[in-house]
């Protein structure tokens, strides 16, 4: 009996199928047709036969290369380890045909001994159509080369519904003879395909695929395109699973071609991938919240007590009866902690920065009481060291503008601050602030000039002046502390603010930064917002205002509720304590009794903290008591901690160590 690999479900798969006995050169036609069985009855000599079907149904082109695809001098070594090897040839009498070889039996000594030929066709031609044969070759060898990569490959005749098979590894199952397809003979397209997919194809993704493949719809599909690709999964191997993907592109007006490809290691790599990446940003979220907690317990753990270190410091510096020494170990800590201090903050705004969480929040404000405040904050030092600090303001006509007013302060602050720090005893700094004439797009352009002859930067320094950490090093700069991260800190803010900035230095002459923002100015009048008139304070720097009014001061720690209550009373204030949130409550809910006029409540507090204690102020009967003034006081040093704040009733959030120009700004701006 006579061994041939080809599953009887696939019987009409190929038009002929030959046995050929190389050992004893005789072959036996199993299935054929009339054409060649023509030939192959003149005799039964196997080597002759095959040169008789070379000579007269191969063309003359593709002779010799049919030719060497059966030399038995090689053939052995091209079958060796596989199931087969195929070839095309365009036959004289049937058009494009595909061969293919099998390896039936190998000898004892590893010499092959006996093969199966097949023929398939490739295209059906109809007689009456001309087709330009180079053409045909040129898509053939487009359809082989693509088909290298796919398991199954077929051509469709769109006008008739038909296709032709490339290429089948993916085997159809026995239960897809009930259709009895001749598929050598442009077999209907969509049974074969639904069957195919009914069988091999996970019934989640039947119903999709089968809308895909539907005729109308890939046609639309491609021509919307060019091509169109889906995605399934198929069963394999004993109910496997492997992901495998559908292209179809076209081949001429009449004609696609449909590729079926196992991407199975691609995708599960892809997967891996994503999961990878899952895990890593996973983790790296997990390592920022960490990250976040650890600088807000850090920055409010040292702004505590550091709030009491700088209040008593300044407390002790306006008494005029201290010795001289005294006021000069006083300087030397107030110095100190402000350098530790702005440590906190430049790294917690860097992480802001890193993480994404900086924003910048547009408000009405006047830039004059910007610069006075400025001005009111570098001038300590400047003086110090006898220097003059010039500011003008004359080309700035529109005073009233929308933009972020603590983002801009810093900024200024920042590179106003080095001017004056970098600058030798005796300097010179300026600043400078012009505006454009006219609007541009609803902003005018302002332009803020800093200059100094201090120092100055070298050339090679000014290339990394924005990278984080990064200082000049040279004996001019060894003995004045800063962290590096100034300038960094101020260009994203900037960046953030839509604007730029510019850098002219020389070492040994000076430096000149211009920052240039867009900014919107303010129709109505803001003369209710303006926070730092110079009338509103008496000349010791207490507010007319304060005196005699009732604040009530919620502080969880002894140390920072004397510190605040002491500023008070130099204010004139009456002041009452509560030592957290539900102590505070009690107080408000006989508002009646003793009335407050403000309050300063800490977040962070036990039993009820300050957010919770305002919101059930706000909620009071009294609408006295639940509309008093309530000023966050808080080591809490991140904007979400600021907005949650404000969002649950606080009018006023003031960051901890505290200072006495922030408390009279919020109390001149709330009790005027």
């Amino acid at each position: 009996m006579i061994h041939t690999p080809i599953p009887e479900a696939l019987h009409n798969v190929f038009n002929a199928i030959i046995y050929v006995d190389i050992k004893a050169n005789t072959f036996r036609s199993i299935k054929n047709v009339p054409y060649l069985d023509g030939i192959f009855e003149t005799t039964p000599d196997a080597q002759m036969a095959l040169r008789l079907f070379i000579k007269y149904s191969v063309s003359k082109n593709d002779a010799k290369r049919v030719t060497d695809f059966f030399d038995e001098n090689t053939l052995g070594e091209r079958l060796r380890g596989k199931d087969y090897i195929t070839d095309t040839y365009f036959s004289t009498h049937y058009g494009w045909i595909r061969l293919w070889i099998m390896p039936e039996r190998w000898g004892d000594d590893g010499q092959l001994e006996a093969i199966t030929i097949c023929t398939q066709k490739a295209y059906a031609i109809n007689d009456k159509e001309e087709v330009d044969r180079s053409q045909l070759d040129t898509q053939y060898r487009i359809v082989e080369a693509l088909a290298a990569d796919y398991f199954n490959v077929y051509t469709v005749r769109v006008s008739t519904h038909t296709f032709q098979i490339v290429k089948m590894e993916d085997l159809v199952t026995p239960e897809l003879t009930q259709y009895n397809m001749q598929l050598s003979q442009n077999a209907v397209y969509e049974p074969y395909l639904e069957s195919y997919i009914d069988t091999r194809v996970v019934p989640e993704d039947r119903a999709p695929f089968k809308e895909m493949v539907n005729m109308e719809n890939a046609v639309n599909a491609v021509n919307e395109t060019g091509e169109f690709v889906f995605r399934f999964r198929r069963y394999v191997n004993n109910n496997d699973i492997h992901y495998c993907m559908m292209k179809v592109k076209r081949l001429d007006e009449d004609t696609l071609l449909l590729g079926f490809q196992d991407i199975d290691t691609v995708i599960r790599k892809e997967k891996e991938q994503q999961q990878l990446l899952a895990d890593a940003l996973a983790l790296t979220e997990r390592a920022n919240r960490a990250k976040t907690t650890f600088l807000n317990n850090m920055s409010h753990d040292i702004r505590t007590p550091m709030n009491a270190i700088i209040g008593f410091t300044q407390l002790a510096a306006i008494n005029e009866d201290i010795p001289e020494e005294v006021k000069y170990y006083l300087e030397k800590i107030t110095t100190s902690s402000n350098h530790l201090l702005s440590l906190i903050n430049d790294v917690l705004d860097m992480s802001r920065i890193e993480s994404g969480k900086m924003t910048i929040e547009a408000s009405p404000v006047h830039l004059q009481d910007i610069i006075r405040d400025i001005r009111t904050i570098v001038m300590p030092e400047a003086e110090a060291k006898g220097m003059d600090v010039l500011f003008d303001t004359t080309d700035m006509t529109t005073d009233a503008v929308f933009c972020d007013e603590l983002r801009l302060k810093q900024v200024l602050l920042n590179i106003v601050g080095n001017a004056v720090k970098y600058t030798p005893d005796g300097g010179t700094v300026s600043v400078r602030v012009k505006q454009s004439e006219s609007l541009n797009n609803g902003f005018y352009d302002y332009e803020i000039h800093v200059k100094d002859n201090g120092i100055g930067m070298s050339d090679e320094f000014l290339k990394h002046i924005y990278e984080p950490f990064t200082r000049e090093n040279s004996t001019t700069t060894s003995g004045i502390q800063g962290t590096g991260l100034g300038m960094a800190i101020t260009k994203n803010i900037v960046d953030m603010m839509d604007g730029t900035i510019i850098i002219k230095s020389k070492q040994g002459i000076g430096s000149e930064f211009i920052v240039s923002l867009p900014l919107c100015p303010v129709d109505c009048s803001l003369s209710a917002c303006a926070g730092n008139s110079p009338d509103a304070y008496t000349a010791d720097g207490n507010i007319t205002a304060a005196t005699g009014k009732s604040v009530l001061v919620v502080e969880d720690n002894p140390i920072n509720t004397e510190l605040i209550t002491r500023l008070l009373q130099g204010n004139g204030c009456t002041v009452d304590t509560a030592f957290n949130g539900r102590e505070a409550l009690e107080k408000m809910k006989h508002y009646a009794d003793n009335p407050y006029d403000m309050i300063f409540m800490d977040i962070r507090m036990p039993e009820m903290d300050g957010m919770e204690a305002t919101k059930a102020i706000r909620q009071l009967d009294d609408p006295r008591a639940a509309k008093v003034p309530i000023i966050a006081v808080t080591a809490n040093a991140f904007d979400e901690d600021r907005k949650t704040a404000l969002a649950v009733g606080m009018d006023a959030y003031i960051l901890k160590p505290v200072n006495f120009h922030e408390i009279n700004t919020v109390m001149k701006k709330f009790l005027s």
